[in-house]
Protein backbone atom coordinates (compact mmCIF):
# COMPACT_ATOMS: atom_id res chain seq x y z
CA UNK A 1 0.00 0.00 0.00
CA UNK A 2 1.72 3.33 -1.28
CA UNK A 3 0.46 6.19 1.45
CA UNK A 4 0.00 9.25 -0.68
CA UNK A 5 -1.39 13.04 0.78
CA UNK A 6 -2.91 14.51 -2.18
CA UNK A 7 -3.27 18.14 -1.97
CA UNK A 8 -6.90 19.08 -3.42
CA UNK A 9 -7.62 22.86 -4.68
CA UNK A 10 -8.76 24.66 -7.29
CA UNK A 11 -6.26 26.35 -9.12
CA UNK A 12 -4.21 29.39 -7.65
CA UNK A 13 -5.95 28.47 -3.95
CA UNK A 14 -2.28 27.75 -2.91
CA UNK A 15 -2.25 23.94 -3.43
CA UNK A 16 2.26 24.68 -4.13
CA UNK A 17 2.50 26.09 -0.77
CA UNK A 18 1.10 23.21 0.88
CA UNK A 19 3.10 21.27 -0.88
CA UNK A 20 6.48 22.81 0.06
CA UNK A 21 5.62 22.99 3.45
CA UNK A 22 5.05 19.51 3.62
CA UNK A 23 8.57 19.14 1.85
CA UNK A 24 10.36 20.94 4.35
CA UNK A 25 9.72 16.92 6.22
CA UNK A 26 12.41 15.01 5.40
CA UNK A 27 10.01 12.06 5.35
CA UNK A 28 7.52 13.40 3.19
CA UNK A 29 8.61 13.36 -0.95
CA UNK A 30 6.79 15.94 -2.26
CA UNK A 31 7.15 16.30 -6.14
CA UNK A 32 4.26 18.67 -6.86
CA UNK A 33 2.48 17.43 -9.89
CA UNK A 34 3.53 13.64 -10.22
CA UNK A 35 1.32 12.95 -13.13
CA UNK A 36 3.64 14.66 -15.34
CA UNK A 37 5.31 11.69 -14.95
CA UNK A 38 6.21 11.02 -19.00
CA UNK A 39 8.64 14.59 -18.74
CA UNK A 40 11.07 12.10 -16.71
CA UNK A 41 13.17 10.45 -19.63
CA UNK A 42 10.97 12.49 -22.34
CA UNK A 43 13.02 15.42 -21.83
CA UNK A 44 15.99 14.05 -19.42
CA UNK A 45 18.54 15.80 -21.85
CA UNK A 46 16.98 19.39 -20.92
CA UNK A 47 14.87 19.11 -17.91
CA UNK A 48 16.13 19.81 -14.81
CA UNK A 49 15.24 19.44 -10.89
CA UNK A 50 15.14 22.74 -8.71
CA UNK A 51 18.54 22.40 -8.12
CA UNK A 52 19.70 22.62 -11.78
CA UNK A 53 20.61 19.19 -12.33
CA UNK A 54 19.48 17.56 -15.66
CA UNK A 55 17.33 14.51 -14.98
CA UNK A 56 19.74 12.34 -16.74
CA UNK A 57 22.54 13.22 -14.48
CA UNK A 58 20.35 13.27 -11.24
CA UNK A 59 20.99 10.68 -8.85
CA UNK A 60 17.77 10.02 -7.57
CA UNK A 61 16.04 10.17 -10.26
CA UNK A 62 18.57 7.25 -11.85
CA UNK A 63 18.00 5.28 -9.36
CA UNK A 64 14.17 5.50 -9.66
CA UNK A 65 14.57 4.83 -13.49
CA UNK A 66 17.21 1.69 -12.31
CA UNK A 67 14.58 0.22 -9.94
CA UNK A 68 11.53 0.44 -12.46
CA UNK A 69 13.75 -1.38 -14.99
CA UNK A 70 15.00 -4.22 -12.54
CA UNK A 71 11.68 -5.13 -11.77
CA UNK A 72 10.21 -4.85 -14.97
CA UNK A 73 8.17 -1.43 -14.13
CA UNK A 74 9.57 0.63 -15.72
CA UNK A 75 7.12 3.82 -17.21
CA UNK A 76 6.17 4.23 -20.40
CA UNK A 77 7.42 7.58 -21.76
CA UNK A 78 5.78 7.87 -25.64
CA UNK A 79 2.24 9.12 -26.25
CA UNK A 80 1.33 12.46 -24.76
CA UNK A 81 2.01 14.26 -21.87
CA UNK A 82 -1.12 14.66 -20.49
CA UNK A 83 -2.15 10.66 -20.63
CA UNK A 84 -1.97 9.16 -17.28
CA UNK A 85 -2.18 5.40 -16.98
CA UNK A 86 -2.97 3.80 -13.56
CA UNK A 87 -0.61 0.95 -13.67
CA UNK A 88 2.67 3.87 -14.45
CA UNK A 89 1.20 6.37 -11.46
CA UNK A 90 1.33 2.87 -9.31
CA UNK A 91 4.52 1.98 -10.59
CA UNK A 92 6.13 5.37 -10.36
CA UNK A 93 4.78 6.13 -6.77
CA UNK A 94 6.39 2.48 -5.64
CA UNK A 95 9.71 3.23 -6.95
CA UNK A 96 9.72 6.97 -5.36
CA UNK A 97 9.05 5.14 -1.98
CA UNK A 98 11.30 2.72 -2.30
CA UNK A 99 14.04 4.82 -3.65
CA UNK A 100 13.21 7.67 -1.04
CA UNK A 101 12.36 5.71 2.12
CA UNK A 102 9.82 8.42 2.83
CA UNK A 103 6.97 6.83 4.51
CA UNK A 104 4.60 9.19 2.44
CA UNK A 105 4.35 10.63 -1.18
CA UNK A 106 2.96 14.51 -1.42
CA UNK A 107 1.22 15.05 -4.58
CA UNK A 108 -0.99 18.20 -5.71
CA UNK A 109 -1.78 17.25 -8.97
CA UNK A 110 -5.34 18.73 -10.56
CA UNK A 111 -4.98 16.48 -14.07
CA UNK A 112 -8.48 14.75 -14.72
CA UNK A 113 -8.03 10.79 -14.64
CA UNK A 114 -5.29 11.29 -11.53
CA UNK A 115 -8.41 11.34 -8.53
CA UNK A 116 -9.51 7.67 -9.66
CA UNK A 117 -6.38 6.41 -9.65
CA UNK A 118 -4.81 7.78 -5.92
CA UNK A 119 -8.11 7.34 -4.62
CA UNK A 120 -8.04 3.51 -5.25
CA UNK A 121 -7.91 1.79 -2.07
CA UNK A 122 -6.38 -1.61 -3.63
CA UNK A 123 -2.89 -0.21 -4.36
CA UNK A 124 -3.32 3.28 -2.54
CA UNK A 125 -4.48 4.64 1.28
CA UNK A 126 -4.95 8.74 0.12
CA UNK A 127 -5.49 11.88 2.56
CA UNK A 128 -6.96 14.45 1.09
CA UNK A 129 -6.32 18.11 1.95
CA UNK A 130 -8.43 20.23 0.52
CA UNK A 131 -6.77 23.70 0.57
CA UNK A 132 -9.76 26.83 -0.18
CA UNK A 133 -8.90 30.15 -0.92
CA UNK A 134 -10.93 32.72 -0.50
CA UNK A 135 -12.92 32.99 -4.12
CA UNK A 136 -12.59 36.81 -4.53
CA UNK A 137 -8.55 36.26 -4.14
CA UNK A 138 -8.57 33.31 -6.72
CA UNK A 139 -10.42 35.80 -8.91
CA UNK A 140 -7.74 38.06 -8.57
CA UNK A 141 -4.77 35.60 -8.61
CA UNK A 142 -6.16 34.78 -12.24
CA UNK A 143 -7.69 38.03 -13.50
CA UNK A 144 -3.62 39.33 -12.74
CA UNK A 145 -2.46 36.64 -15.10
CA UNK A 146 -4.94 37.73 -18.10
CA UNK A 147 -6.94 34.09 -17.44
CA UNK A 148 -10.22 33.66 -18.47
CA UNK A 149 -12.49 34.43 -15.59
CA UNK A 150 -15.91 35.29 -16.66
CA UNK A 151 -17.25 31.60 -15.54
CA UNK A 152 -14.83 31.10 -12.77
CA UNK A 153 -17.19 32.22 -9.88
CA UNK A 154 -19.82 29.71 -10.35
CA UNK A 155 -16.94 26.89 -11.66
CA UNK A 156 -14.66 27.60 -8.17
CA UNK A 157 -18.12 27.46 -6.22
CA UNK A 158 -19.54 24.32 -7.73
CA UNK A 159 -16.14 23.00 -7.46
CA UNK A 160 -15.05 23.54 -4.28
CA UNK A 161 -18.57 22.25 -3.02
CA UNK A 162 -18.92 19.20 -4.57
CA UNK A 163 -15.72 17.86 -2.97
CA UNK A 164 -17.02 18.91 0.36
CA UNK A 165 -20.09 17.45 0.33
CA UNK A 166 -18.90 13.98 -1.20
CA UNK A 167 -15.50 14.20 1.41
CA UNK A 168 -16.68 16.01 4.34
CA UNK A 169 -17.73 13.09 6.85
CA UNK A 170 -14.66 10.66 5.63
CA UNK A 171 -11.70 10.08 7.54
CA UNK A 172 -9.61 10.68 4.66
CA UNK A 173 -10.52 14.51 4.31
CA UNK A 174 -9.06 17.33 6.14
CA UNK A 175 -10.05 21.26 4.99
CA UNK A 176 -7.78 23.52 5.15
CA UNK A 177 -8.46 27.43 4.61
CA UNK A 178 -5.47 29.17 2.51
CA UNK A 179 -6.08 31.88 4.69
CA UNK A 180 -5.23 29.99 8.34
CA UNK A 181 -2.08 28.45 5.86
CA UNK A 182 -0.72 31.88 5.76
CA UNK A 183 -1.55 33.11 8.95
CA UNK A 184 -0.60 30.18 10.88
CA UNK A 185 2.22 28.10 8.80
CA UNK A 186 4.09 26.27 11.43
CA UNK A 187 1.08 25.19 13.50
CA UNK A 188 -0.97 24.25 10.41
CA UNK A 189 1.57 21.95 9.41
CA UNK A 190 2.15 20.47 12.88
CA UNK A 191 -1.37 19.31 13.21
CA UNK A 192 -1.16 18.27 9.21
CA UNK A 193 1.91 15.85 10.67
CA UNK A 194 -0.36 14.52 13.78
CA UNK A 195 -3.01 13.88 11.35
CA UNK A 196 -1.15 12.06 8.93
CA UNK A 197 0.91 10.02 11.23
CA UNK A 198 -2.23 8.83 13.12
CA UNK A 199 -3.99 8.21 9.16
CA UNK A 200 -0.93 6.06 8.03
CA UNK A 201 -0.16 4.97 11.24
CA UNK A 202 3.54 5.76 11.10
CA UNK A 203 5.82 7.23 13.37
CA UNK A 204 4.90 11.38 13.54
CA UNK A 205 9.04 11.23 13.73
CA UNK A 206 9.42 9.40 11.06
CA UNK A 207 7.53 12.01 8.91
CA UNK A 208 10.08 14.53 9.67
CA UNK A 209 13.40 13.02 9.92
CA UNK A 210 13.01 9.59 7.95
CA UNK A 211 13.69 9.43 3.92
CA UNK A 212 16.33 11.38 1.63
CA UNK A 213 18.54 14.18 2.58
CA UNK A 214 17.33 15.92 -0.35
CA UNK A 215 14.56 15.47 -2.78
CA UNK A 216 14.82 16.84 -5.83
CA UNK A 217 11.41 19.07 -6.68
CA UNK A 218 10.80 18.73 -10.28
CA UNK A 219 7.85 18.60 -10.95
CA UNK A 220 6.72 22.67 -10.10
CA UNK A 221 3.15 23.54 -10.04
CA UNK A 222 4.17 27.10 -10.66
CA UNK A 223 7.08 29.02 -10.71
CA UNK A 224 7.08 29.88 -6.18
CA UNK A 225 8.61 26.72 -6.39
CA UNK A 226 11.58 28.57 -8.07
CA UNK A 227 12.40 31.05 -6.05
CA UNK A 228 10.35 30.22 -2.79
CA UNK A 229 12.56 31.64 0.20
CA UNK A 230 10.14 29.79 2.97
CA UNK A 231 8.72 33.96 3.64
CA UNK A 232 4.87 33.77 3.45
CA UNK A 233 3.36 37.19 3.12
CA UNK A 234 -0.73 37.55 3.15
CA UNK A 235 -2.05 39.67 0.53
CA UNK A 236 -4.95 41.01 0.64
CA UNK A 237 -5.06 43.13 -2.51
CA UNK A 238 -7.76 41.49 -3.76
CA UNK A 239 -10.09 43.45 -1.16
CA UNK A 240 -8.71 46.89 -2.59
CA UNK A 241 -8.26 46.05 -6.30
CA UNK A 242 -11.72 44.60 -6.81
CA UNK A 243 -14.12 47.03 -7.77
CA UNK A 244 -17.55 47.44 -5.43
CA UNK A 245 -19.75 45.89 -7.55
CA UNK A 246 -17.20 42.71 -8.64
CA UNK A 247 -16.90 42.49 -5.07
CA UNK A 248 -20.47 42.25 -4.32
CA UNK A 249 -20.63 40.32 -7.25
CA UNK A 250 -18.22 37.59 -6.65
CA UNK A 251 -19.14 37.54 -2.95
CA UNK A 252 -22.80 37.06 -3.39
CA UNK A 253 -21.84 34.27 -6.16
CA UNK A 254 -19.37 32.41 -4.06
CA UNK A 255 -20.98 33.00 -1.00
CA UNK A 256 -21.84 28.79 -0.92
CA UNK A 257 -18.59 27.90 -0.74
CA UNK A 258 -17.02 30.36 1.93
CA UNK A 259 -16.60 29.18 5.37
Amino acid sequence: MINVIHIKSYGHSGSTLANLFLARNKGVFAGGHLFRYKRLWQKEDNLTTNDGTLIKDSAFWNKVKSYLADNGLLVDAEGAVEDIAYDDIKNLFQAISECSDCPVICDNSKAKGFDSIIYNETDFKTLMVHVVRDGRAVYHSMHKKNKNTLFMPFHWTVSNLIIWLKYRKKNNYILLPYERLVSDPEGVMSELLSKSAQFFDVDIQALKSKGCDSIPLMFAGNRMRLNYDGNIKYDDAYLQKISFFKWWYLTLVMFPAIW
